[in-house]
């Protein structure tokens, strides 16, 4: 087993837990899910549940050609940033600080040039709707 293999078989699970078994459901209410609204959190929670189901057979392979807890840990490695990744509050946060976008609105980043939002890395189906709305303007350069 190369690293090289394990990155290929951990990028297939990711595509597959993220992109064919994510529901619009979870995709539209998992933001803020570790707050206290209860709809947010159930589909922040269920969204992470199946997205690691994608990983259990990587995982198992994993454990079984190295250690059990190499397994747990790539696990948790996966899943706790995956949360926090989802839930935006923090990417946010960052977004406002140190990018200057505020409300998520696209702003001029030097020559001209749109900086997308803030969901656009978050929010798969609507952000392909996103970046589609969001095509060069006049004037910009590409």
């Amino acid at each position: 087993m190369s690293w090289v293999d394990v990155f290929a078989v951990l990028v297939v699970c990711h595509l597959v837990g993220d992109f064919l078994l994510q529901t619009d459901w979870q995709a539209g209410h998992k933001e803020f899910g570790l707050g206290r609204d209860p709809v947010h959190r159930r589909a922040l929670v269920s969204h992470v549940a199946t997205y690691m189901l994608a990983f259990v057979p990587a995982l198992i392979w994993i454990g079984i050609e190295t250690d059990a807890a190499w397994a747990l840990l790539i696990g948790v490695v996966i899943a706790v940033p995956h949360f926090i990744q989802d839930d935006r509050r923090l990417l946010d946060a960052y977004m406002l600080r140190v990018k200057g976008l505020a409300g998520g609105e696209p702003k001029p980043a030097g020559r001209g040039r749109p900086v997308l939002s803030s969901r656009f890395p978050l929010r798969h189906g609507p952000a392909r709707r996103q970046l589609a709305g969001s095509a060069a303007r006049p004037g910009s350069r590409p």
